[in-house]
């Protein structure tokens, strides 16, 4: 079940006008057209959730199992997880999202509002997509690239955590390829389930500004990026990166065929750089350049069926998320030394 939406779920997803019904188009999870109202939010995620004793049935009948609780859906009554110990402490949904509200909309009220929120397996797993507003923007760019803040509570041994990523969350397949980009992108924070994890959870704030100005120094690097001439940079070495050319032996020789189809794919990556519509002002730049890249290499191509979010999840974790990753940092390289 790669959504992770059981009949003990429930959600909201914001934004209906502008990026449609979520794919799975389960009941459970309310759509509205915009942002997701904040008191609609706790309404649908604000279950608590209680820590509960463990008894052995021995030999004189039912035993308390020291230093073992289980974690239960006090909404449904459903165990979340099976066995905890003392130290486990728990931060309720409630909590978690009026710190959401008072830590993060508050101070943000124009940048950031609330896509989507939802809870997974029966409870076990709940997700907060921020999203940020045109501040974050490039200029000449209508599309996004760094754009969303998910925070991520969980009442198992896998710790909250929180990060910067660039997808629509609406389901635990989406969840899972928006932590592994932030991890790719070195904004991943975690948080263990230890005495004081409410506190420094409220004190979070300090940690999100850590976040933000990320954003911040993203957007303002590519937006250089957006003023510089791709002529100005060595795009041989650049694509010899995305496409490189392959090592043949003398029994297995690099094919002629092989050669002509990584020099039309080369050719396209320019060629659609500098005339796609959809770079608007960006387009013959630097940063045109980086997006076509991405769009290269994280176009669905590769087998697994119609299974979109698969190929997403592939490209993300897989050798292509490698590529991009070397890709931008020759990029870097080059406009540093240029």
């Amino acid at each position: 079940m790669a959504h992770g939406i059981t009949e003990f779920d429930t959600g909201c997803v914001g934004f209906e006008t502008e990026l449609g019904q979520a794919w799975h188009h389960r009941k459970e999870y309310l759509h509205f057209p915009n942002e997701v109202p904040f008191d609609k939010a706790m309404e649908a995620v604000g279950y608590s959730v209680a820590k509960r004793r463990l008894y052995m049935n021995g030999e004189k009948g039912f035993e308390v199992v020291d230093n073992a609780w289980a974690l239960i859906n006090e909404r449904h009554g459903n165990v979340l997880f099976t066995s905890v110990s003392d130290r486990f402490e728990i931060v309720q949904n409630r909590t978690f999202l009026e710190m959401i509200r008072d830590d993060i909309l508050a101070k943000h009220p124009d940048a950031l509002s609330i896509e989507s929120v939802g809870s997974l397996f029966g409870g076990r797993v709940m997700f907060a997509n921020l999203r940020f507003g045109e501040d974050f923007a490039i200029p000449g760019d209508p599309s996004r690239t760094v754009n969303r803040l998910l925070l991520v509570n969980r009442f198992e041994m896998a710790s909250p955590s929180a990060g910067l990523h660039s997808i629509r969350v609406v389901c635990d397949n989406t969840r899972r390829m928006a932590e592994n980009q932030s991890a790719a992108n070195d904004t991943l924070r975690k948080f263990m389930h230890r005495k004081g994890i409410a506190d420094h959870m409220s004190d979070y704030a300090i940690d999100l500004a850590a976040l933000y100005a990320g954003v911040k120094d993203e957007i303002e690097e590519m937006t250089v990026w957006t003023e510089i001439p791709v002529d100005d940079i060595d795009t041989d070495v650049l694509l010899q990166v995305v496409f490189p050319d392959p090592i043949g032996t003398k029994d297995s020789p690099v094919s002629p065929a092989t050669l002509n189809t990584l020099r039309i794919h080369r050719e396209s990556i320019l060629q659609d750089t500098k005339g796609f519509a959809e770079y608007g002002k960006t387009a013959n730049s630097v940063y045109a350049l980086s997006q076509q890249i991405v769009n290269v290499i994280d176009h669905p191509r590769r087998t697994r069926g119609s299974d979109g979010a698969a190929l997403w999840y592939d490209s993300l974790c897989g050798r292509r998320d490698t590529i991009k990753t070397r890709a931008f940092a020759t990029i870097r390289e080059q406009v540093e030394h240029r």
